[in-house]
C-alpha cells in the first residue's frame, strides 16, 4: 500500500514558501508523511504550521505525483499530493524538523530537496498560481 506525502505551495508577494529541511540541509515545500485519521487538507495545513510557523487554508489540489517515478525509493511506494495553501497569518519560524524558513522567487530557488520537491513540481506551482482555471495535475 502507497505511503501519502502532502505538500503545500503557499505565497506571498509572487514568492513561494520553502523550508530548510534538516535531513538534507536543502529546501522544499513544507510538508511530509500522511497520519491515519486526518483529512488530507488538515494534513498539509498542520505540516506548514508545525515546519514553518504559518497558518494556511488548503485551497486547491494541485497536483497528485507518483513520488516513485521522479525518485525512485527503496522501500516503499509513495503518492504526493500538492495542495495550494492560502496564507491566513502566523509568524516565519522553523522547528525540530526545519533549519529555516523563507519565501523566494520562482526564478532563483535555492538548492531542492528533490525527494520532497522538485523542479518540475515547482513549475506546475507557478502554473496554477498564475491560472486559477488550470486543471489539477496527475500521472
Amino acid at each position: 500500500t502507497p505511503k501519502i506525502d502532502v505538500r503545500a505551495a503557499v505565497f506571498r508577494d509572487e514568492k513561494i514558501l520553502l523550508v530548510q529541511e534538516k535531513a538534507d540541509g536543502k529546501w522544499a515545500m513544507p510538508g511530509g508523511w500522511a497520519d491515519i485519521g486526518d483529512t488530507p487538507s488538515a494534513m498539509v495545513e498542520r505540516e506548514v504550521l508545525e515546519e514553518s510557523g504559518l497558518e494556511v487554508r488548503a485551497a486547491k489540489v494541485i497536483a497528485v505525483y507518483d513520488a516513485n517515478r521522479a525518485e525512485p525509493m527503496e522501500f516503499f511506494h509513495a503518492y504526493k499530493i500538492v495542495f495550494l495553501c492560502e496564507l491566513l497569518g502566523g509568524e516565519a519560524r522553523a522547528n525540530f524538523e526545519t533549519l529555516d524558513v523563507g519565501f523566494f522567487d520562482p526564478a532563483n530557488l535555492p538548492p531542492l530537496s528533490t525527494s520532497r520537491t522538485d523542479k518540475n513540481m515547482i513549475d506546475e506551482v507557478i502554473a496554477h498560481a498564475q491560472d486559477s482555471t488550470r486543471p489539477a495535475f496527475f500521472d
